[in-house]
């Protein structure tokens, strides 16, 4: 899809090239016609994604044949809208155009563009959706090479069309138009071919009504959402058509100059999606761990490369294609302001990330602390957090897991109690000691003190989530007439965990009598826990118990783990030197409680999970959501199949009693 989402964008600019050769006229004629092309994607995503979450909950339910109904339908539906919008475009592009300022021969270029191109937009909705639906059945790399595929072939067509290569009449702007929609053709027949090969195809209408109307349950929002960003653009080109079609064609070819620049952010904020995990029983984990911190940091340096880039050879760069002094002189001043927000741009879409895991189901995002390390672990998870409650609806928000020693107990309790009130009640609250003496000598005192720094913690944040006033006189901390405002969403405060991997963790987590993260070996954590929580005449299943256990949803294992196993290696050997430095139990002999990574198709996970479950009675798993290294496209993926398959049937499998 990374491939194929770029090869896009560059038969995009390679069109703008080819326009430019024709005059600044015809880059005008495509900077009106683009708000009116880009309006196609937002009804083709929204089809998409509401086609996608319907059949990927059938195959989840083992119900390929109605998956193969459903496709049928969300492609028919593809074609019905397709029409309806080529057919208003159609007739009404001079109307339309001419509302946005368009005059003269721009205006006739631009027509004569729209009305060609309007022929291809069934094909072009069927396309966007046969990605989709070739994603959500389990091809991972089929979609990307088509959509190379059809940009390769527009690229080649476009010139021949456009200037009458080889005999064939000069079309002009026409050309361009006939190219893409040659290409959308090639790309639908593609798509065809490997869905039938899936035997994902059928005659049958029967129920198409009601298959439309779960379709659009998930695509209406959607598809009206991505409306935003056409209307801006309608009413920018609009307002831009006041200075005159150079200005129009100035900021078309900047535009697509640019979105160059934004595929790094994309590649970026795919990759860095959160931690996901899954809580098997009553609930799914996900966490962030590793890349929020990376990201931003890096999308805030690539935006400022990108800045200085442009300011130096943006002019130079738009000279090739329109040298116009006016297109190039307004281009620059494009470059000047508009490369300032892709550092910020690429933040956000990794927001949207964590939007996207929360729409298909995800349960809970979790964030881990660390400092002071090369692999970008996040250090400061409350700001993330907070910006993440903002956009989002169900998720819930935890950590696994906080450093107590590296945060005052009260602070963190009105840290906490802020997120709670600002997510309605979604927050949770993993402990942890820490073992890494480098994150200690930054902050300047031993590592000695972090049992009694984390023992005073718990003890500290439990009265605070009381809401009562209370005085506390510890070792590390004094406390007089403390009470926590403003008060917590949920009554007790946030579900507090305890993270641990020697048997004085463990008692520390029965004895304060909170939910579980085991590390380690069985005998030294797990066990003893279990021992004292019955020994306090308590039952292991009063309370959760989570896990860190990764896993892959894949039909190419070998492929798609040799990726993973690379990226594993490097950071299992970034933390085992921690681990030697502090002297901790890394690498100790025993059974361990499981933490090997999950990696396989639905039918393995699922039995895999399973008999996880029936072994250790574990509630949560906390799974890395994208490995890096691993492609987005691939992730993605997997991480539908987790949400809508995998997980259905394991907790089908627990409400039977299976474990």
């Amino acid at each position: 899809m990374a491939m194929g989402t770029l090869t896009m964008n560059v038969a995009q600019l390679a069109e703008a090239v080819y326009l430019g050769m024709l005059g600044t006229e015809a880059l005008a004629a495509m900077g009106f016609a683009f708000p009116l092309t880009i309006t196609l994607f937002a009804f083709a995503g929204g089809i998409g994604s509401g086609a996608s979450s319907v059949i990927a909950r059938a195959m989840g339910a083992g119900e390929r044949a109605q998956a193969s109904i459903l496709v049928t339908h969300a492609q028919i539906l593809s074609v019905v809208v397709g029409v309806v919008l080529a057919v208003v475009g159609y007739v009404y592009a001079y109307q339309i155009v001419s509302a946005l300022g368009a005059q003269d021969l721009v205006l006739e270029l631009t027509v004569a563009y729209l009305q060609v191109y309007m022929i291809g937009v069934p094909f072009f909705l069927l396309s966007i959706v046969g990605s989709t639906l070739l994603r959500a059945t389990g091809s991972a790399a089929s979609p990307g090479i088509v959509m190379t595929v059809g940009s390769v072939i527009q690229i080649a067509l476009g010139p021949v069309l456009i200037f009458g290569w080889f005999g064939l009449p000069e079309l002009g702007i026409a050309g361009a138009a006939w190219a893409y929609v040659i290409s959308r053709i090639s790309s639908v027949a593609l798509y065809a071919v490997l869905l039938a090969k899936a035997e994902l195809m059928t005659w049958q209408l029967k129920g198409i009504g009601q298959s439309w109307m779960a379709i659009m349950h998930v695509g209406a929002p959607a598809i009206a959402s991505g409306l935003v960003m056409p209307i801006s653009m309608l009413v920018i080109t609009r307002l831009l058509a006041n200075h005159g079609h150079e200005v129009v064609a100035a900021y078309n070819v900047a535009s697509r100059v640019e979105t160059i620049a934004h595929m790094i952010l994309w590649s970026c904020s795919s990759s860095a999606e959160p931690f996901i995990g899954q809580n098997w029983g009553a609930r799914q984990y996900d966490r962030v761990r590793r890349a929020l911190f990376l990201c931003h940091s890096f999308c805030l340096a690539w935006g400022a490369a990108t800045f200085f880039f442009m300011i130096a050879f943006g002019a130079a760069l738009v000279s090739l294609i329109d040298d116009n002094p006016q297109v190039v002189a307004t281009a620059e001043t494009f470059f000047l302001i508009i490369p300032l927000s892709i550092g910020f741009m690429g933040m956000m879409q990794v927001m949207e990330q964590v939007k996207w895991l929360d729409e298909i189901g995800a349960d809970l995002v979790w964030f881990t602390e660390h400092h002071f390390v090369e692999d970008g672990y996040l250090p400061s998870w409350v700001p993330v957090a907070g910006a993440m409650s903002a956009v989002t609806k169900n998720v819930r928000f935890g950590t696994d897991i906080c450093l107590a020693p590296f945060n005052h107990p009260v602070r963190l309790a009105e840290d906490l109690a802020v997120l709670d009130n600002l997510s309605g009640g979604r927050v949770e609250l993993g402990l942890g000691m820490g073992y890494a003496p480098h994150e200690f000598r930054g902050f300047g005192f031993p590592v000695s003190r972090r049992v009694s720094l984390m023992n005073e913690s718990i003890e500290i944040l439990q009265q605070c989530f009381s809401g009562e006033k209370f005085s506390f006189n510890g070792k590390r901390y004094q406390l007089q007439d403390v009470q926590i405002t403003p008060g917590y969403v949920q009554e007790g405060g946030p579900a507090l965990w305890v993270a641990a991997m020697s048997e004085a963790g463990a008692l520390r987590a029965a004895n304060y009598n909170t939910n579980f993260l085991p590390q380690g070996l069985k005998a030294k954590s797990f066990d003893p826990w279990v021992s004292e929580v019955q020994a306090l005449g308590r039952q292991p299943s009063d309370h959760r118990v989570g896990i860190i256990r990764s896993i892959l949803v894949t039909e190419d294992k070998d492929s798609d783990w040799q990726v993973v196993r690379a990226a594993e290696r490097y950071r299992m050997a970034l933390y085992q030197k921690f681990f030697a430095e502090s002297g901790e139990g890394f690498g100790d002999k025993g059974e361990p409680v499981p933490q090997t990574w999950i990696v396989g198709d639905v039918d393995h996970c699922v039995q895999e999970i399973l008999s996880f479950i029936e072994k250790f009675g574990i509630t949560d798993i906390v799974s890395m959501a994208v490995p890096p290294g691993l492609r987005t496209e691939q992730m993605a993926t997997s991480l539908e199949k987790l949400f809508t398959q995998v997980s259905p049937r394991v907790k089908a499998a627990l409400s039977q009693g299976f474990a």
